[in-house]
């Protein structure tokens, strides 16, 4: 099997200290997915402008800029560790939070072994324990409405999926018939249904589970042995994940009622895809694609465009893409390079970028973090989660961003302002040929980009 995060908390290779978002840092956490951040990028193909040229483009702007008078404060953007649990030394963080960004769950470690945890906003983590007689317990994904968390425990009767209440603790899902182990994924805002897979007498299984009738197997595809559920939309009514389509076939799926498992296929050029997200309406669908040489691509599914890669970043051999907003255009996930990896974010309007450089330039500030699994992404596209290095401890994280930094392309900075500190950004990326400088989204990042952004800039919104 492909694409399965593993980790046992000890700290990335070369990551004792401090270090910036560009910095090189191993994940224990990912299997086949793993990279690094983007190293100093080639300052070619800027021949055109000199110093000199570029002083005055930036006092110019500033000049122009100040006199129109165009200021506003900024919004509270910020970024908090879902830090550790009594006794723990890490946290890993879920696959997303609350609706409104104010829970969130994941696992950390303890005296007793590894512990699910609920973290809320300005008050901590606490463990939610295991079922009786476990010694573990994981967190994955708490409910929209912030009332239920759904992950795997071990018991006294084995490994059990549970979903986890205020009201009631945590409670086992049980086992689909002659199985004999279960793991929950992924569980819907109101938090009565649940998907994950598990084991029968014919191979494991996706699963449906609802509080009316609890597990239901959702089957496999045609010629099919295994198959699994990794993600739910928030009204319960779309499911996606894998299943085998055949002898060493692996595909990604999307299911719902009315049309049960439908084969999403694969990628140009990769031999198998696994499904990890998918978004509100079911019309983008996100996950991983295997290549014959064993590297792996994140993709995006649209019923209008299939299957579609969705690149790396600078130098990377790997990615998977495993959470996707609301309307389907941001997506979250990793990349690799040998044994270190980054998280990233994919828009259209971007591309893939760093999560690091992307939060930052959105005002975040990142003192501190690298960022290098990014696990979950809110509906509105402003809260993101995942797991990073905080001054030298790993640790799970949630970001927001308050300000919608999409509505206006010359608030380039997305502080809520229009001023010269725009300019300075745009700069800082273009000298440096970052992808976001590539403005006018042609693939190249030259002097039209400048001239395009300069337009915007001194146009306004």
């Amino acid at each position: 099997m492909i694409f399965f995060y593993q980790g046992d908390g000890t700290l990335p290779m070369g990551a004792t200290e401090h270090r910036s978002p560009h910095t090189e840092v191993a994940s224990p956490m990912m299997n086949s997915i793993s990279c690094t951040t983007g190293a100093a990028m080639s300052r070619g193909g800027l021949g055109e402008l000199s110093v000199t040229r570029n002083t005055l483009l930036k006092v110019g702007a500033a000049a122009l800029l100040a006199f129109a008078g165009l200021s506003s404060a900024a919004l509270g953007q910020a970024i908090s560790p879902t830090g550790r649990i009594s006794g723990g030394t890490y946290s890993i963080g879920g696959y997303g939070t609350s609706s409104d960004g104010e829970v969130a769950t994941g696992y950390a470690d303890s005296p007793g072994g590894s512990r699910a945890f609920r973290w809320v906003r300005d008050q901590g983590a606490v463990s939610l324990g295991t079922l009786p007689g476990g010694t573990f317990s994981f967190g994955n994904v708490v409910s929209g409405n912030g009332e239920f968390i759904v992950g795997t425990s071990g018991s006294g009767d084995g490994i059990r999926a549970y979903r986890w209440s205020v009201a009631a603790g945590m409670e086992s899902l049980g086992l689909l018939p002659d199985g004999f182990y279960t793991f929950a994924q992924s569980i819907s805002a109101d938090g009565n249904v649940i998907v994950g897979f598990g084991s029968t007498a014919l191979g494991d299984r996706a699963y449906r589970w609802t509080m009316s009738g609890g597990l239901e197997s959702l089957g496999t595809l045609p010629n099919g042995f295994n198959s699994g559920a990794y993600s739910v939309s928030p009204d319960g009514q779309f499911i996606v994940g894998y299943s085998e389509a055949g002898p060493d076939s692996v595909h990604a799926f999307l299911w719902s009622e009315g049309g049960g498992m439908v084969d999403l296929g694969v990628p140009s050029g990769a031999v198998s895809s696994l499904a990890y997200g998918v978004n509100a309406d079911g019309t983008a669908v996100v996950g991983g694609a295997e290549r014959p040489d064993g590297t792996s691509r994140a993709f995006r599914w649209t019923p209008g465009g299939g299957m579609e890669d969705l690149g790396a970043l600078p130098i990377r051999t790997g990615a998977l893409a495993v959470g996707v907003s609301g309307d389907g255009n941001t997506v979250v996930g990793t990349t690799r390079f040998q044994s270190a990896t980054t998280a990233f974010v994919w828009t259209p309007d971007t591309g893939m970028v760093d999560l690091n450089e992307y939060l930052s330039a959105r005002g975040v500030n990142l003192d501190g973090w690298y960022l290098f699994e990014g696990r979950g992404v809110s509906a509105d596209a402003r809260t993101f989660t995942g797991t990073g290095v905080y001054f030298g401890e790993i640790l799970g994280f949630v970001a927001w961003l308050d300000a919608d930094c999409t509505s206006c392309p010359a608030d380039f900075n997305c502080d809520s302002s229009i001023n010269s500190q725009d300019f300075y950004e745009f700069m800082e990326n273009f000298i440096n040929q970052s992808p976001r400088s590539d403005f006018n989204r042609d693939g190249s990042r030259d002097s039209r980009d400048l001239f395009d952004y300069l337009n915007v800039l001194f146009t306004g919104c």
